[in-house]
């Protein structure tokens, strides 16, 4: 017998003194010799298959039941045993009382489980009062479980109906169970708990829990009921201390309440936690009260917690009620007064508050909730301070995820959530519809701290009192970011249908603010400190009301900054049917604000686009289109100071004055602005100046047009209009003008046809404009100083000057077609001729001359003349031979062509020559020596690099590389490296087979190979393999506070810098570089659209490599040298093939000028196969492009039969076919050197012609 049995016999049987004695003698003996054999014993006396008795196994934890077998409330103990079991008896046998009428049916041991088995679908009533509320014997009121045995006390019918204890029979002074245990775990499973009352407690202490009062233990209830029971004060349901624990799972809390008796408190009408852990999952809170009897707090009619963890999972929380209509009932279903909470895949709904927090009340806590819906909840219909219909929360963190609020109301703000005093709320993903509010935020409503909404929808929330804003969002005093959002169909009584903002700041970007209804900015009213609005749209929204101003936005005070957004289609009753201004400062770029409607029936209204009525306007880079004023101001009514640049205003209608701006007071400048199509029914359509100046420079009016039919671009009725130079005006009206009597200002009467396109189109950039026609005047007429781009972001100046007005006209590729690239003469015979025609219109007139290379050839005529009506007529020139009585060869000379226009872009366009061919009576030959090519190696297959025999996927960083390379030429050496391509010079013998090493981690591994032959020849090749199973992933780029490989510009638009972002490798930070201008920016991107607005680009250090080299969308340079910006070596591009030199010496020897060299990103070497060093200085690359000094002739090395030859290149159309577009592009390409240089001879061949490419 071990000491297990001798405990289980203690406890099992009754022994006098004296036999206690020897036992407990026994005892000591057994235990000594087991403590001997632990430590003295052999080990193998102490193995398990040792049968002596002095060794026992561990006894594992056992159930012992106890049978209910009688529904009678009784409690027999010693000789009153009669032999039936009460569920009173039981619990009291569990707790250590001899009740010989319920025996175990084995003798329970710590850890074991004790299981009262009751009667499925039985009701046990509680009969025996009289004990009171503060007693804790389990003999009489209501069931005490006070045993301190560590074990496990489970109560259960043995079926599968439950079984319900009742304890109205015990008055108003019991509960029905009291668990007051040291140590044991509780466990209540398919039990009705029923009809506790406390309301006749002496105490708060003693009144709290009607139904179950958890002092201490660890108790769960599963698949239960606690229903219909009463507290006095806390915990009308279940009262759970701070030393206890709760875990409900699948069960159900209804109709409990809480009264507050005498005055106390009335706290949890379902449950009350007090600080400790609570975990409720697929549960159901119903139709729980705190009443409205009390004259004290009255708070969490489902739940209420004041502090520890709370976790709520697929539950549901409906009807409950913190009853009272006062300033004390708060968290109609939930009340948090500390701690974690914790609500997942759970429901709220039909909840109610005498004051904040109809369904959710949160104070000083954390509450996380996730795919759950808030719906119905209301906080006090009749309390015009009761805020949160849905969430209150005040001092505490909330986060809400993929959740929904709808039609909750408050009878004051925050109809869906009301937040205050610093808390810091954060929605993403969610839904709030159909929220309202008496007051602000029908909603949202943040007080102070900081809000953070990414994502959802926001949609039919209403702020219904005439005097309350915020339809969806109200934001009073705190920092508030939205992102991603939909706010639709929102109203509020007065200001901000769709968002109210008087908070620190407001930051909403990739947003959409639509169909909101309010009297003051039915979009968004922002009068707080700081408002910042990207990417977004303000569309169809309603200031309704007589007086009602903003349709779309209402910007009452503060720093306002919108950028990359849309305002459409927005309408206002009174002013500012896009955007009314009134003290705030705003800067507006890259923006379009379009088909606003200022009250089309009031003449009173003002600026269908814009009313800055006492603002501080800054506008650069956007559009004012289609908008209408029923008074004035179709586009602006500026009645303070507006500064605008690079936009364009057009199309725009005031049912009175001012068609396109009506500028009523303050300082107005214009610079870069195009002003079209205006209309207006009085006066000025496109600028009406009422009081104080106007100033213009580079701007242009053209057709802004009365309702009567008559033109008039500008009206002065007071004030000053003053041109400060290079404006244009057309119109054929001699009344009014826009007073342009600068030198430099243009006045024309030509059509707008002749001007610009006449529809506003997308021409690159973020916004519409009127791209200028080829014979615009208003072309290069522009001054200095000038934005250094235009409305689209193509820099200026394209031609000799900027162009007048928004757009920057860039050039077509302008050019001379000539009909022939050469041309054959005879001395004695008649003439050869071709023409020249010009490709597209000039804007001036272009003079060409003609002149020949040689006295050989006489040339008539020695100029031409294209006007901008002939332009498209071909001129021809004819071209005789000198006859003369010399005997020579064949001969040749050049043609060249030569323009002369104000046309900047025909002024640098190049003009193709044409090549004569002057035969004589003899011919000449001409010869040369020959040169030795140097053949590259050439691979025997596709994969002339395999890793393990061409595995896919390797575990291991040891690893065998075969090389497949053919014999002839032979390959000797050869260099192998890690990584993208080879930059080491290490070369070792050339083997088929190689042990190599991977670099560590997991990841797509590269190995590269570089062969050479005996001669100097090289080329490259490259494979990889996956590498896996390692400890660690190979290292990535870091993080950077913008997306590397992309462009950025800073969004303030007097800042010009465009940035391209290179990332960070290796720990290092990712870098910015500039560009250096638009030509090196079109060979990274397409279109200036893809240059990414973000200030984060200002943390982004610089690198040190000054600007940008040309990217990989750099057309072919054929014959170009070019480096790039980590490596000193100068590559010669070549056709599709490129070298090094070995020497600087070399390449000049050659003909090469390293003035000429450009940067170029690695990425324009890729598309080159690379041949190797160049390492020789008696011949050039095949393929290369030669030029003698003093001569215009370009050569073409080639190769036939192994021996180099020059190839007289044709014409300036096979020159532009390999891409040399200019003259200097020749300069820059060609090898240039002397004829009499010996080292460098070559025969002549064939002529290289288009045919050739």
């Amino acid at each position: 017998m071990g000491l297990f049995n001798i405990t289980t016999m203690f406890r099992r049987h009754s022994f006098s003194s004296i036999e206690k004695v020897g036992i407990y003698t026994l005892a000591f003996l057994f235990i000594g010799m087991e403590l001997w054999g632990a430590f003295f014993l052999p080990s193998s006396f102490q193995s398990e298959n040792v049968s002596s008795p002095l060794f026992y196994p561990v006894v594992q934890a056992a159930t012992v039941t106890i049978d209910v077998t009688t529904s009678t409330d009784a409690y027999d103990t010693g000789a009153g045993a009669n032999g039936s079991c009460s569920l009173r008896e039981a619990i009291g046998k569990a707790n250590g009382d001899n009740l010989p009428d319920c025996p175990y049916s084995a003798e329970p041991v710590s850890g074991d489980t004790i299981q009262i088995n009751l009667s499925s679908g039985t009701t046990y009533n509680l009969t025996r009062d009289g004990a009171g509320l503060g007693d804790d014997n389990n003999d009489r009121g209501d069931l005490d479980i006070a045993t301190s045995t560590a074990v496990t006390i489970a109560i259960a019918p043995t079926g599968t109906a439950y079984a319900t204890i009742d304890a109205s029979g015990l008055g108003t002074l019991e509960r029905v169970m009291h668990i007051v245990t040291d140590g044991p775990s509780i466990s209540l499973d398919k039990m009705v708990i029923t009809s506790g009352d406390t309301n006749g407690a002496f105490s708060v202490g003693e009144g709290r829990g009607a139904g179950i009062y958890i002092a201490n233990g660890d108790v769960t209830i599963n698949n239960s009921v606690v229903k219909s029971n009463d507290s006095a004060f806390d915990g009308g349901g279940i009262y759970v201390e701070s030393t206890g624990t709760l875990t409900l799972t699948s069960t159900t809390l209804h109709s409990n309440t809480v009264s507050g008796a005498a005055g106390g408190d009335a706290f949890g009408g379902g449950i009350y936690n007090d600080g400790t852990d609570l975990t409720i999952t697929s549960s159901t809170f119903t139709s729980n009260v705190t009443s409205n009897t009390t004259v004290n707090d009255g708070h969490g009619g489902g739940l209420y917690t004041s502090g520890g963890t709370v976790t709520i999972t697929s539950s549901t929380f409906s009807l409950n009620q913190a009853a009272r209509e006062s300033e004390s009932a708060d968290g109609g279903a939930v009340y948090q007064g500390g701690g974690t909470v914790t609500i997942t895949d759970s429901t709220l709904s039909t909840n109610s508050s005498g004051d904040d927090g109809g369904g959710l009340y949160v104070g000083s806590a954390t509450t996380t909730i996730t795919n759950s819906t808030f719906t119905l909840n209301t906080a006090s219909t009749t309390r015009s301070a009761a805020a949160g219909g849905g969430l209150y929360g005040t001092a505490g963190i909330v986060t809400i995820t993929s959740s929904t609020f709808s039609y909750n109301y408050a009878g004051s703000s925050g109809g869906g959530t009301r937040v205050d005093s610093s808390s810091t709320i954060t929605i993403t993903s969610s839904t709030f519809k159909g929220n309202s509010a008496q007051a602000n935020g029908g909603g949202v409503y943040v007080d102070t701290g900081t809000a953070t909404i990414t994502g959802g929808l926001y949609t039919l929330n209403m702020a219904t009192s005439s005097s309350r804003s915020g339809g969806a969002i109200y934001n009073d005093t705190s920092a508030m970011t939205i992102t991603s959002a939909t706010i639709r169909g929102n109203e509020a009584g007065a200001s901000g249908g769709g968002i109210l903002s008087s908070g620190t700041t407001l930051t909403l970007s990739d947003s959409i603010i639509s169909f909101n209804t309010s009297t003051d900015g039915g979009g968004i009213y922002s009068g707080g400190t700081t408002f910042i609005m990207s990417d977004s749209s303000i569309t169809s929204n309603l200031a309704s009301s007589t007086n009602a101003q903003g349709g779309g936005l209402y910007l009452n005070s503060g720093t306002v900054t919108i950028t990359s957004s849309t305002i459409n289609t927005n309408l206002a009753d009174d002013n500012g049917g896009g955007i009314y201004m009134g003290t705030a400062s705003t800067t507006i770029s890259d923006t379009t604000i379009t088909s606003n409607t200022a009250s089309s029936t009031r003449t009173n209204a003002f600026g269908g686009g814009i009313d800055n009525f006492n603002g501080l306007l800054l506008m650069t880079s956007s559009t004012i289109s289609s908008n209408t004023a029923g008074g004035d101001g179709g586009g602006i009514y500026n009645s303070a100071t507006t500064t605008l640049a690079n936009v364009t205003i057009s199309s725009n209608t005031a049912n009175d004055d001012g068609g396109g701006v009506f500028n009523n007071a303050d300082t107005t400048s214009f610079s870069h602005v195009t002003v079209v199509l205006n209309s207006a029914a009085s006066d000025a359509a496109g600028l009406w100046v009422q009081s104080d100046n106007v100033t213009l420079v580079n701007t242009l009016f053209a057709t802004n047009t009365l309702s009567n039919g008559n033109l008039e671009n500008c009206q002065v009725n007071g004030g000053s209009l003053t041109s400060s130079g290079n404006n244009l005006e057309a119109s054929t009206s001699t009344l009014y003008s826009c007073n342009l009597t600068e030198t430099s200002d243009v006045t024309t009467t030509v059509a707008i046809a002749t001007i610009l396109n006449t529809t506003l189109a997308l021409n690159g950039g973020k916004t519409m404009n009127h791209a200028l026609v080829t014979s615009s005047p208003a072309i290069d007429v522009g001054g200095f100083p000038s934005f250094g781009s235009d409305q689209r972001g193509t820099l200026r100046p394209q031609g000799a000057m900027p162009d007048i007005g928004s757009y920057e006209f860039v050039p077509l590729d302008q050019g001379v077609t000539v009909s022939q690239s050469a041309i054959s003469v005879s001395e004695g015979s008649g003439a050869s001729t071709y023409t020249l025609v010009l490709d597209v219109v000039p804007r001036a007139d272009v003079d060409v001359t003609v002149a020949g290379s040689s006295g050989d050839i006489s040339i008539s005529p020695s100029s031409l003349t294209f006007s901008t009506s002939t332009w498209n007529v071909p001129q021809t020139v004819s071209v005789t031979a000198v006859d003369d009585s010399t005997v020579e060869s064949t001969e040749s000379a050049t043609v060249t062509h030569t323009a002369s226009t104000t046309d900047s872009a025909y002024a640098t366009a190049g003009i193709s020559s044409v090549t004569v061919t002057i035969t004589d009576n003899d011919t000449n030959s001409s010869g040369g020596g020959s040169v030795i090519v140097h053949k590259i190696p050439s691979f025997s297959s596709d994969t002339p690099i395999q890793i393990n025999g061409g595995a896919l996927t390797v575990d291991d960083t040891a690893v065998i590389l075969s090389f497949d390379v053919a014999t002839s030429p032979d390959v000797i050496q050869m260099a192998v490296e890690n990584g993208q391509g080879i930059s080491s010079s290490d070369f070792v013998p050339y083997t088929k087979t190689m042990a190599w090493e991977l670099s560590p981690g997991n990841g797509k591994k590269q190995v590269c190979a570089r062969f050479r032959t005996a001669q100097g020849a090289v080329r490259d090749a490259c494979t990889s393999i996956e590498l896996v199973g390692q400890e660690f992933n190979a290292p990535s780029e870091i993080t950077c506070a913008v997306s590397s490989g992309n462009a950025y510009k800073h969004p303030d638009a007097l800042r010009k810098d465009v940035w391209y972002v290179f990332p960070g490798v290796n720990g290092e930070q990712c870098t910015k570089r500039a560009f250096s201008g638009a030509y090196i920016f079109f060979t990274y991107f397409s279109d200036w659209s893809q240059v990414v607005l973000d200030k984060e680009i200002d943390v982004v250090k610089e690198d040190t490599l000054m600007f940008m080299p040309y990217g990989p969308l750099l057309p072919r340079q054929y014959g170009a040298l070019v480096k790039t910006t980590d490596n000193a070596d100068v590559y010669l591009l070549v056709g599709d093939q490129s070298y090094t030199f070995d020497s600087l010496s070399t390449l000049r020897t050659l003909g090469y000028n390293t003035s000429y060299i450009i940067d170029v990103d690695g990425r324009v070497l890729d598309q080159y196969t690379y041949l190797g060093d160049i390492d020789y200085i008696d011949h050039h690359p095949t393929y290369a492009l030669i030029k003698y000094q003093g001569a215009s002739t370009v050569y073409y090395v080639d190769e036939k039969d192994n021996v180099q030859v020059r190839r007289e290149v044709d014409s300036l159309e096979t020159l532009r076919a390999l891409g040399l577009r200019t003259d200097l592009d020749i300069i820059r390409n060609v090898a240039l050197f002397s004829p009499t240089d010996a080292y460098v001879i070559y025969p002549d061949g064939d002529a290289f012609t288009l045919n050739d490419i």
